[in-house]
């Protein structure tokens, strides 16, 4: 499975995960102002160089559990398998989902730059209490790229349930890719094992190069 081919997209989704304490305490901010904010915060927590590797993963989890809505896309990701799936086997999967973001772009999000990251428009959706809010992300030496970011109010704070980049959706690629294992790797427990085994070689090899 070709887990790492859409690292760029999730790169930058990642990287606006985090929403600052600040702006929970106050009257609920626009979408727009919720991202531009996560784009600062969370690049400043993860790339803090005096944060352990254990600590920045840690932080990155916390920023994750916040502000994306990982129980809707664990069960949009999953499809018509998640109705088939025993309670106990969609929980894993749930957290080893999270896992496998964690341990594979907490790190990269150094690379990124916040001050690239320009948001140019939001609009309603046709569902109540979804927007998308439009942004660009102009790298120094690379073309242009317009991310769309998918939006919904749950309880009072937005949170991130999708992210199209040049017309791309994160999460209908993910669903096609765990579907393709689904079906040839033995079923949702397949699927399970193979991100365990993923997840667990890349915090190895993450840990062997921090030392």
């Amino acid at each position: 499975m070709r887990f790492l081919r859409y690292h760029v997209l999730v790169l930058i989704c990642a990287s606006i995960w985090a929403l600052p304490p600040s702006l929970s305490a106050q009257a609920a901010p626009a979408p727009h102002e919720v991202l531009r904010a996560m784009a600062d915060d969370a690049l400043s927590i993860l790339t803090d160089r005096e944060l352990s590797e254990q600590s920045r993963q840690h932080a990155f989890r916390g920023l994750l559990q916040r502000c994306f809505d990982i129980d809707a896309v664990s069960r949009f990701v999953l499809g018509r398998h998640w109705r088939q799936t025993s309670a106990e086997d969609r929980q894993a999967f749930k957290l080893l989902f999270e896992d496998y973001v964690v341990a594979t772009y907490a790190v990269r999000l150094g690379q990124l730059d916040a001050k690239l990251f320009q948001v140019t428009g939001t609009r309603q959706l046709d569902r109540p209490r979804e927007v998308l809010v439009t942004s660009e992300i102009q790298p120094p030496d690379a073309p242009r790229l317009k991310v769309d970011w998918r939006m919904h109010d749950h309880d009072g704070q937005w949170q991130i349930t999708d992210v199209v980049i040049e017309g791309v959706s994160m999460v209908l690629a993910q669903r096609a890719e765990f579907a393709s294992v689904i079906r040839n790797d033995g079923g949702v427990g397949g699927l399970i094992a193979r991100l365990e085994a993923k997840t667990r070689h890349l915090s190895e090899r993450r840990y062997a190069e921090s030392r």
